[in-house]
Formats: C-alpha cells, structure tokens, sequence
C-alpha cells in the first residue's frame, strides 16, 4: 500500500502543498480577474451591444453554437473541409438550430453567401 508523505492530507478536503489555493481564490475574490473585468467592459461597451441583442434574442441558435464548440474542444466533432471549395479553415452552419449537432461545414466565403441568400428569401443552395 503507497502512504501519502506526512505534510499532506488525504480525504475529499485534502490541504496541503499539493492542494494549496491562493488566498484571493479561497476568499472568492475574483474582482482582479482578467476575465471577469473584460466581460464588464464589454457590458458597457456600445461595440459589443449588436452582439449582445442577438445573442438575446437567438437563444435556441446561441444554444447550438456553445454546444458545437465544446464538442470540437473535447475532441467529439471534428471539422470537415468546406463542402462547396474544399477549404480546411471552415464555420459550423446550422440549418436547424434546433437540432444542433447536425452542421454544414462550410469556409466563411460561402458561409456568408449562404446568409445572404437567406436573408434575400431565397431556398438552401
């Protein structure tokens, strides 16, 4: 049987060197995050408010973009090349966003053309 050196402890609430956190984290001060004060500025930055309403207003589209994203990191989705020119660099297109595994993977050229077509009321192509 391996013992654990001394200086630590075992258990669900091991301390330790192995185990030690900062004081700010174990304080819940995360106020000097980077993170946490890039994502206030963007709330009162007017650049991010377009992408803010439509993230607002596309719950169901947003849903599917997060779950195709954290598929790709994970390694469960892997990106095929542009279906229209063959080009590696591609975006995941939802038709349906309800049902968000199911993408198109196309290069932003003709991802944007898609779009505009859509948006001009005219049929998938």
């Amino acid at each position: 049987m391996l013992r654990t050196p001394e200086n630590e402890k075992t258990g669900p609430l091991a301390t330790g060197p192995a185990f030690e956190m900062s004081s700010s984290l174990a304080a819940g001060d995360n106020s000097n995050s980077s993170k946490s004060r890039r994502s206030s500025q963007r709330a009162l930055d007017p650049k991010w408010r377009s992408q803010r309403n439509w993230n607002n207003s596309n719950p169901v589209a947003r849903r599917a973009h997060y779950l195709v994203a954290q598929a790709i990191r994970k390694g469960q989705l892997v990106l095929s090349p542009c279906e229209v020119c063959g080009d590696p660099k591609v975006d995941a297109h939802h038709d349906d966003p309800a049902d968000a595994m199911t993408i198109r993977c196309l290069c932003r050229k003709y991802h944007r053309r898609l779009h505009a077509r859509l948006r001009k009321g005219r049929a998938h192509g």
